[in-house]
């Protein structure tokens, strides 16, 4: 007799949705780094983390890495964005939480779209991840920068941003003013 789909075993490993995250095969010696972003993460007063430094040093390793070991505090999914390009906006990553969150975010007015995306991600708790933010022009990093501000952090959502360049990393800071 033929198995029906209630008889297979339903295997749940905990993980959240993930768009776009890498995989992160090796991870050595970056511990005190992985420490360290995780207690910020797990700071109820922190929605945005910088990792910044000359290009090669791992950035992006430790980002993909904090991100694996934190997925557990970001049960509403996390969503990897590798900024390869100067026309990145923030329109870009409003569609990608739609798309994360399963909310239609099409046929909106740019206004709209950041409105909606704000509302939804301030009612979850995700993380987003931008790669390579130095790349993003600045007119447009300065709105990016203005939306993640928005998010409440009480709630659980984050950000966590890599950069090359420090003039970015304090862009992105909420410590500090854009």
């Amino acid at each position: 007799m033929p198995k029906k789909p209630a008889d297979e075993p339903i295997i749940d490993f905990g993980e959240p949705k993930n768009i776009g995250l890498p995989t992160n095969l090796c991870m050595v010696d970056r511990g005190a780094e992985l420490v360290e972003i995780s207690e910020k993460l797990e700071q109820a007063s922190t929605r945005l983390v910088c990792i910044h430094g000359i290009g090669g040093i791992g950035k992006s390793h430790i980002a993909i890495e904090t991100a694996h070991r934190n997925a557990w505090r970001f049960p509403d999914g996390i969503l990897w964005l590798k900024v390869e390009t100067s026309g990145f906006q923030l329109a870009d990553i409003c569609r990608n939480i739609g798309y994360l969150l399963e909310i239609n975010l099409k046929e909106m007015s740019e206004e709209q779209l950041r409105h909606k995306a704000l509302d939804a991600i301030s009612a979850r708790k995700c993380l987003i991840i931008l790669d390579n933010a130095e790349t993003i022009q600045p007119d447009e990093r300065k709105r990016i920068a203005e939306f993640l501000r928005g998010f409440d952090p009480r709630r659980g959502s984050k950000a966590l941003v890599t950069s090359r360049v420090v003039i970015a990393s304090r862009l992105f800071s909420s410590h500090e003013p854009a």
